[in-house]
Protein backbone atom coordinates (compact mmCIF):
# COMPACT_ATOMS: atom_id res chain seq x y z
CA UNK A 1 0.00 0.00 0.00
CA UNK A 2 2.68 2.53 0.98
CA UNK A 3 4.67 1.79 -2.17
CA UNK A 4 1.97 3.60 -4.14
CA UNK A 5 1.07 0.72 -6.44
CA UNK A 6 -2.32 -0.14 -4.94
CA UNK A 7 -5.55 1.40 -6.14
CA UNK A 8 -9.18 1.23 -5.15
CA UNK A 9 -11.19 1.44 -1.97
CA UNK A 10 -8.49 0.14 0.39
CA UNK A 11 -6.04 2.76 -0.84
CA UNK A 12 -8.69 5.45 -0.53
CA UNK A 13 -9.41 4.38 3.06
CA UNK A 14 -5.71 4.52 3.97
CA UNK A 15 -5.35 7.96 2.41
CA UNK A 16 -8.50 9.25 4.13
CA UNK A 17 -7.42 7.95 7.55
CA UNK A 18 -3.93 9.35 7.12
CA UNK A 19 -5.40 12.68 6.02
CA UNK A 20 -7.62 12.90 9.09
CA UNK A 21 -4.67 12.00 11.33
CA UNK A 22 -2.49 14.65 9.69
CA UNK A 23 -5.21 17.21 10.27
CA UNK A 24 -5.83 16.22 13.88
CA UNK A 25 -2.13 16.37 14.74
CA UNK A 26 -1.69 19.77 13.13
CA UNK A 27 0.53 18.54 10.30
CA UNK A 28 -2.14 19.75 7.85
CA UNK A 29 -4.51 22.69 8.35
CA UNK A 30 -7.63 20.85 7.11
CA UNK A 31 -8.72 17.28 6.48
CA UNK A 32 -8.64 17.93 2.72
CA UNK A 33 -5.08 19.25 2.98
CA UNK A 34 -4.18 16.16 5.00
CA UNK A 35 -5.72 13.89 2.37
CA UNK A 36 -3.81 15.71 -0.37
CA UNK A 37 -0.57 15.41 1.60
CA UNK A 38 -1.13 11.72 2.33
CA UNK A 39 -1.87 10.99 -1.34
CA UNK A 40 1.21 12.91 -2.49
CA UNK A 41 3.42 11.22 0.11
CA UNK A 42 2.28 7.74 -0.91
CA UNK A 43 2.39 8.39 -4.66
CA UNK A 44 5.89 9.91 -4.51
CA UNK A 45 7.33 6.91 -2.67
CA UNK A 46 8.18 9.00 0.39
CA UNK A 47 5.87 6.98 2.66
CA UNK A 48 7.57 3.65 1.98
CA UNK A 49 11.01 5.31 2.29
CA UNK A 50 10.13 6.66 5.75
CA UNK A 51 8.90 3.25 6.82
CA UNK A 52 12.09 1.60 5.51
CA UNK A 53 14.21 4.21 7.29
CA UNK A 54 12.34 3.67 10.56
CA UNK A 55 12.78 -0.08 10.31
CA UNK A 56 16.49 0.33 9.56
CA UNK A 57 16.97 2.51 12.66
CA UNK A 58 15.17 -0.12 14.73
CA UNK A 59 17.77 -2.70 13.69
CA UNK A 60 20.90 -0.62 14.28
CA UNK A 61 23.08 -1.91 17.10
CA UNK A 62 24.46 0.65 19.49
CA UNK A 63 27.79 -0.25 21.04
CA UNK A 64 28.72 1.14 24.42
Amino acid sequence: MLAGRDTGAKRDAVIFNAGVALSLTGAAPTIQAGIDLARKTIESGAAIKRLDDALAVDHVEVSA
